[in-house]
């Protein structure tokens, strides 16, 4: 998997931006020389002011920005969800309005990927034969509910020219 990302991120014409978590960017960047990294943990940490920084016209403009932003569970606290929506939205903002018209924006929306991960990850372990902790069918349920959660995104195409 690495190999592709490497290949895809060695395939663009310019400056490369990733910007993430840690784990995503081993994943998905690697040992790729051609990309600058940065980490970030989720929106609520000032990192994510970098993106339109690196979007604006001029000699630092990257020519792909790729980002993986998490957004913080609200575990149904409205106030909390109101707070990252809100982040999500000055966010997108930012990047419309201080890149070049030509810019492209795709924004996916995917919301219980890390908690399926973990599940998943955990699923794995506890239901090897070696495992003295085992794998109800409780745990089963809560996996396969987070997996369906995390199967459903949204994407969102923005672009100011036509």
């Amino acid at each position: 998997y690495r190999e592709q990302a490497s290949t895809f991120l060695g395939l663009n014409n310019g400056p490369v931006v990733c910007i993430g978590p840690n784990e995503w960017i081993r994943d998905h960047v690697g040992n790729c020389t051609t990309a600058n990294a940065l980490a970030c943990e989720n929106i609520m940490s000032s990192k994510v002011n970098a993106c339109s920084s690196y979007l604006r016209a001029g000699s630092r403009r990257a020519s792909l920005l790729w980002s993986n932003f998490l957004v913080p569970d609200s575990e149904g606290d409205s106030s909390c969800e109101a707070e990252s929506n809100a982040i999500v939205d000055k966010i997108l903002t930012d990047i419309v309005s201080n890149s070049p018209a030509s810019t492209l924006v795709l924004a996916v929306f995917q919301r219980g990927y890390g908690r399926a991960k973990q599940l998943y990850k955990q699923r794995g372990v506890r239901k090897d034969n070696r495992s003295t902790l085992g794998w109800s069918s409780e745990d089963e349920t809560e996996f396969l509910n987070a997996k369906e959660d995390a199967q459903n995104c949204e994407a969102l195409w923005i672009s100011a020219s036509i």
